[in-house]
């Protein structure tokens, strides 16, 4: 976690009515918005049968990127029991990182954050930038919220169903779906970059969101040459966020 530290970020640890969830935060006053990343399911299993006793990834990539924004007010925001304890932590149990890893209380959880860090930088807008499964905590947090300008996913878990069902592997029973808000997120503008060499959340994943989505729906996929789950996103992101920020600063 040397990362934020070197990037100049403040760690901190902030208390939710449902856990404790680690912050980065690089906050430089005057902006009027905060760019949030969110990051994915992390250490969810130790092996095949098995879930692992913390969740806290081992290639931290959202906050790889958050390190890169060129934005004054930027944080990363763990998923919960990530660097606060595993299952150790307050309210921790290893379903909210398999089977309710987007539950309610997640996305509830993540939204007290978000309110936090407002509060604590005085901004009115939010950004938020989610990858893989950040990218569905994003879109459901989004869905709730009216301060919300932008979603950005990166290798983004859209949908869970069409997720598990590409894999064959056991549905998320306890998880929201952010395929079942794409109506309440459609004037908001979305997108969503999938890496054209993921074997994990390949582009048909994120088809599936899209087919739900209106021709209205302000939102769109762009596929990134030489990316894969987990590789690439480092080297590509600048560029992409310099596209993203003169694009939206033209709007």
């Amino acid at each position: 976690m040397n990362i934020g530290v070197s990037a100049g970020f403040e760690p901190l640890v902030l208390k939710t009515s449902y856990f404790d969830q680690f912050v980065f935060l690089k906050n430089v006053t005057g902006a009027d918005k905060i760019v949030v990343y969110i990051e994915g399911d992390g250490s969810a299993w130790a092996r095949r049968y098995k879930p692992s006793d913390d969740p806290s990834p081992r290639n931290p990539l959202a906050l790889k990127l958050a390190v890169l924004d060129p934005q004054p007010v930027v944080a990363y925001v763990a998923r919960p029991c990530q660097f606060t304890g595993g299952d150790d932590g307050r309210g921790c149990d290893t379903s909210f990182w398999t089977s309710h890893r987007f539950a309610r209380e997640v996305v509830l959880s993540t939204e007290e954050v978000i309110d936090k860090l407002k509060d604590m930088t005085g901004v009115k807008k939010v950004e938020l930038v989610g990858y893989s499964g950040g990218g569905a905590v994003a879109l459901l947090v989004a869905s709730e919220r009216t301060d919300v300008i932008s979603v950005r996913t990166v290798a983004g878990n859209l949908d869970h169903k069409a997720w598990t069902d590409f894999h064959s592997v056991s549905p998320l029973y306890g998880s929201l779906n952010s395929a079942d808000v794409v109506e309440e997120n459609c004037s908001i503008p979305q997108l969503h970059y999938v890496g054209d060499e993921d074997r994990i959340m390949p582009l048909d994943i994120a088809k599936a969101y899209q087919k739900k989505a209106t021709a209205f729906c302000r939102s769109r996929v762009r596929v990134i040459p030489g990316c894969t789950h987990a590789k690439g996103w480092v080297e590509v992101w600048p560029s992409l966020c310099a596209g993203f920020y003169k694009t939206e600063s033209v709007r």
